[in-house]
């Protein structure tokens, strides 16, 4: 499975109208396996509903280590018409609460956000690297 910046870089350079950006920062660590796939699987889902509902010109993507917590956030500069959370959003929902994590959703004048907060190594025996490469 491609990676979260292969991922990210790929759509956005199929989209040269819309600006991506990915952004990391904080500690370097072990993070639980299970919560990269979550992130990137929550990511595979964003982006085509991006282009179906916001009509944005902006898309980021924010990862942050800091001490026991991974918080990842998605976040556009849409005008989301009609904000009613679906199976899409439900879906990343479940995955964040199977990694023993949270999922939070915003719409408002400034586009949309998804934040995601997670324990590190959520009593995985697994552990990765604390990059998203």
């Amino acid at each position: 499975r491609p990676r979260i910046p292969a991922r990210l870089g790929r759509w956005g350079a199929q989209r040269p109208a819309i600006r991506t950006s990915l952004a990391t920062g904080g500690e370097r660590g072990p993070v639980s396996p299970r919560v990269w796939v979550c992130l990137r699987e929550n990511l595979t889902e964003t982006l085509p509903n991006l282009l179906k509902h916001a009509s944005a010109t902006a898309f980021s993507v924010s990862i942050s280590m800091l001490n026991k917590l991974v918080k990842a956030s998605f976040q556009d500069n849409g005008t989301p018409a009609d904000f009613k959370p679906g199976m899409g959003l439900a879906g990343m929902e479940e995955r964040c609460a199977m990694c023993h994590g949270r999922c939070f959703f915003s719409a408002g004048p400034n586009g949309f956000s998804t934040v995601m907060t997670f324990t590190r190594l959520n009593d995985d025996p697994y552990t990765t690297g604390g990059t998203p490469e």
